[in-house]
């Protein structure tokens, strides 16, 4: 695989670390995800810092959604023209050539019952690490750089829209729903610099 450097993959896939993380399989471990970011990224710090990746700086693991985005990219772009990486290998990755960047998210806001309920409940350190996190990703120095197309996808777009941020963090297309019927097609169209609705809901 070309490894892209400072040309770049046309398409990159990706997750933020706070929820692309196995957290050793634990999941109340995974819960503190959704608590004030000043106490979780202090206990999570050692699992934040340890996703996996190949020798190629590829996720050796991510996202199930994002895996099934994956094969159908591939089948339709080919696999030279795709990763799948973690944030902390994004630079790697995206360049010039790189056209868009595709984020899963099921918490981007901190705005699920989980985040919610916690937050209100410590009732101090700020914003949920999901959010936090989120927001490392859609303003990761190498997308703001090579400017690529964002398109945000999974169960949390919702709470862009909500939260009426999606311009504000730029991101081109949210998508919500199964990405089985249109997401090869819009995917195209942005490759083409084709226009395509800014939110998708299946």
């Amino acid at each position: 695989m070309n490894l892209g450097g400072h040309e770049g993959i046309p398409i990159v896939l990706t997750a933020s670390r706070a929820e692309a993380n196995e957290y050793e399989n634990n999941p109340f471990t995974a819960f503190i995800c959704t608590f004030p970011k000043k106490l979780s990224s202090i206990a999570l710090k050692k699992y934040l810092s340890q996703l996996e990746n190949n020798p190629d700086g590829t996720a050796k693991r991510t996202i199930y959604g994002l895996r099934k985005i994956e094969s159908l990219l591939i089948d339709a772009f080919g696999e030279e023209n795709l990763v799948v990486t973690h944030y902390d290998s994004l630079e790697k990755f995206i360049g010039k050539n790189t056209k868009i960047v595709g984020i899963s998210t099921m918490d981007p806001m901190g705005l699920a019952y989980v985040s919610t309920t916690y937050n209100s409940l410590i009732g101090f350190g700020g914003e949920a690490l999901n959010a936090f996190e989120f927001e490392k990703v859609v303003k990761h120095p190498s997308i703001l750089r090579y400017k690529p197309k964002i398109v945000v996808g999974g169960a949390g777009c919702w709470q862009i829209t909500e939260a009426k941020k999606q311009k504000e963090f730029g991101i081109d297309v949210l998508f919500q729903g199964e990405a089985e019927e249109d997401i090869v097609e819009i995917f195209k169209k942005l490759l083409n610099g084709e226009q395509v609705p800014t939110y998708v809901v299946h």
